[in-house]
């Protein structure tokens, strides 16, 4: 699994899946902002798996994580990474918002990620 080798690990052995990832994307977001008119209009979320809020086992790389925010960032376009609120809304135990042994949240995880991604949608969207 890509996301268990180490950051050099994966750009080293998966270099032109990452770039045509890349590419991919960034024709993507260009598409998606012309079609809209605007970058405002996009927003790229992002939601940590478990092993992203520091529970002991395999620490997982941030390789598509970082991609999308460094597309987001060259387009001007919003992008919202929820680890660091979600880190403080599971606190010490962040294992009981996701099913176990598996990368998805359960249902009070996916509850206060929907929280989180609301807040964020309610600030950055706020007209003055």
């Amino acid at each position: 699994m890509l996301a268990k080798l180490t950051a050099a690990e994966a750009n080293e052995m998966h270099r032109a899946e990452i770039e045509y990832f890349t590419g991919t994307l960034q024709d993507l977001t260009q598409t998606v902002v012309a079609l809209m008119g605007t970058p405002n209009s996009l927003i790229y979320v992002h939601h940590p798996h478990l092993q992203h809020l520091g529970s002991p086992g395999v620490v997982f790389n941030n390789i598509v994580s970082e991609t999308v925010q460094d597309v987001a960032r060259r387009n001007n376009v919003k992008y919202y990474h929820a680890t660091d609120d979600l880190k403080v809304e599971f606190g010490e135990k962040p294992q009981r918002y996701y099913i176990p042994d598996d990368v998805h949240f359960n249902a009070d995880g996916t509850r206060a990620y929907g929280i989180a991604v609301a807040k964020y949608l309610a600030e950055s969207l706020r007209c003055d």
